[in-house]
C-alpha cells in the first residue's frame, strides 16, 4: 500500500510465512525495524517503536495470524 513516497511491504503468507520470514525474523523485524530486503535500511512505514515492548507472547500471536490469512494476490 502506498504511504507518501513509501510502499509498505506484503504481510500476507509467503510460503506459509508472514512475508516469507521466520518467527525469529519477524520478531526483529517488528521489534528494530530492520529491512532484510535492503540491509542498513530501517523501513520507512513500519511502527516499529510502538511494537518493540511487545511480549513474545503478542508478537507470536501477531505472527500465527499472519500465517493463517490467504496470501495477498497483486492488484487486489
Amino acid at each position: 500500500m502506498a504511504f507518501g513516497p513509501f510502499i509498505s511491504r506484503n504481510l500476507t503468507p509467503e510460503n506459509g510465512l508472514p512475508a516469507g520470514h521466520t518467527f525469529k525474523e519477524f520478531k526483529e523485524i517488528l521489534c528494530t525495524g530492520k529491512d532484510f530486503h535492503n540491509p542498513g535500511q530501517l523501513l520507512q512505514v513500519m511502527p516499529w517503536p510502538g511494537y518493540q515492548d511487545l511480549t513474545d507472547h503478542d508478537i507470536r500471536a501477531i505472527y500465527e495470524y499472519l500465517r493463517a490469512i490467504p496470501p495477498a494476490t497483486p492488484g487486489s
